[in-house]
């Protein structure tokens, strides 16, 4: 993810088993920085009221803040026991950043960030392997997907299921996911909390079908209702989501097997699919905004691509 701080140059993070988060200039693609964060990084994410706290996750259930700025500790561990954390994500509600933090203990924990101030605990009954929010008004939801819950009965291999937090209860049934299905993000498009997610979830026999395998979706979060749909392509199997607010408006950025790919918020492609992973599949998508153009993260499995898109005027 980017920090945003208008005062500083952007940047991204990236977290690796060495113990390290990387702080990346999103400008150049450089190194600018590196973290201690004390185990094997799961996850990362920035936050704060200038996207200028960058908060680092570990299997051994550290979850610890720094300022991006200057590479300072801020305080401790947030208290999260010893189980492995996976999965973090931001959200903003009345000018006040939260994090969300899940992983082995099956409890989603809603904190300001700025404050370290523990909001809520939400038992979601499965390791969350990866989560997403999205705040519409004073409602907060959020996407926790990860292991099949121990009260499931399917033949999926993972599941996905939206949360309503403050409520601390489901908004509705969950998703089933069938292998590697597990594209999905929570965003707001226009004022409406939206699920853009990859085709084949929620199908009987849980197997691709080979000709909507590459194609995206974008859903009501709460309702179901089909929005908008991205198929017909030619960019391969889908495999990560990002979404982002710049110029006014949101902008997807999807990762596939022949690229990343940009659309805008009625899920049309812009430009042409970035090619440079030379058909290695991407795996996670970041993207900040400089100077009035996209900067987008791409991550192989073995590279980190930063490349700039200009945004149609």
């Amino acid at each position: 993810m980017g920090r945003r701080n208008p005062q500083r140059s952007p940047v991204f993070a990236s977290g690796s088993e060495d113990a390290t988060i990387r702080l990346w200039d999103a400008a150049t693609g450089r190194i600018i920085d590196s973290l201690d964060a004390g185990g094997a990084v799961t996850s990362v994410a920035f936050g704060g009221p200038d996207r200028d706290i960058v908060v680092g996750l570990t299997d051994q259930g550290l979850v610890q803040r720094w300022d991006a700025g200057s590479g300072a500790k801020l305080g401790g561990p947030l208290p999260h026991g010893a189980h492995p954390m996976y999965a973090a994500a931001t959200a903003d509600i009345d000018g006040r950043c939260l994090l969300g933090v899940c992983g082995a203990d099956q409890t989603l924990r809603i904190w300001d960030i700025v404050a370290a101030r523990l909001l809520a605990q939400v038992p979601v009954g499965q390791t969350v392997r990866s989560l997403s929010m999205a705040a519409t008004g004073e409602r907060l939801l959020a996407m926790v997907h990860g292991d099949i819950a121990s009260d499931a009965e399917c033949l999926a291999d993972s599941m996905a299921a939206l949360w309503d937090v403050w409520a601390a209860e489901r908004v509705r049934q969950p998703l089933q996911l069938s292998d590697r299905a597990d594209v999905g993000v929570l965003g707001v498009l226009n004022g409406r909390a939206v699920l853009v997610q990859g085709l084949d979830v929620g199908t009987d026999d849980f197997d691709f079908d080979p000709a909507g395998m590459d194609d995206l979706q974008s859903r009501d979060a709460v309702t179901g209702e089909l929005l908008r749909e991205f198929d017909d392509h030619g960019n391969g199997r889908c495999s990560t989501v990002a979404l982002v607010t710049a110029a006014g408006r949101t902008w997807i950025v999807s990762g596939h097997e022949g690229g990343v790919v940009l659309l805008d918020d009625g899920l049309r492609q812009v430009g042409d699919a970035y090619d440079g992973h030379e058909g290695e599949a991407v795996d996670l998508v970041a993207v900040t905004e400089a100077g009035g153009d996209l900067v987008i993260a791409s991550v192989g499995a073995n590279s980190v691509h930063i490349r700039r898109a200009t945004l149609p005027g």
